[in-house]
Order: structure tokens, then sequence, then C-alpha cells
């Protein structure tokens, strides 16, 4: 049984497929245009946010990932690293 990919990771497909950064907005519409994850959550663009942010290398206070995939640009987009 194959194991679903983690929302980083599909964050990062996104990412990798436009081409160009993103704003978490337009990273969560186009993971619902295309059912890349079923988010069971009242607020599912903060968990998109929140995913970019703790995975972001501009992060670094203790209590966030130490896995750093993106890169917080500075009108607020993000892309990947």
């Amino acid at each position: 049984m194959a194991s679903k990919p983690n929302l980083a990771s599909i964050i990062s497909e996104v990412l990798q497929s436009a081409g160009k950064p993103m704003t978490a907005d337009a990273v969560f519409a186009e993971i619902q245009s295309k059912s890349l994850s079923d988010f069971n959550s009242k607020n599912p663009q903060g968990i998109v946010r929140s995913c970019l942010s703790r995975h972001s290398l501009e992060n670094t206070l203790p209590h966030v990932s130490k896995r750093k995939f993106f890169l917080k640009k500075s009108d607020g987009s993000f892309a990947v690293i």
C-alpha cells in the first residue's frame, strides 16, 4: 500500500510545476483545483501557510522543522530551494 505524500512534498510539486514563486493562497488554490490533498480542517489555507512557514529557510525558530524546502521572497511569495 503506497503512502500518501506529505503536504510539504505536495507544495514542492506545485511550486516546481509552476516554475515561479507563488503565494500561499495560490498554492492552496492549485492543490484544490488538482485535488492533490484532502484537508479535514476548517482553515485549510492556514495549514498550507503554516507548512510553508515551518519549512521556510527564513524561519529559524527552535520549534520549527529543521528540514527546509522553501524560500520566502520579499513580496511574500514562496519558491522551492
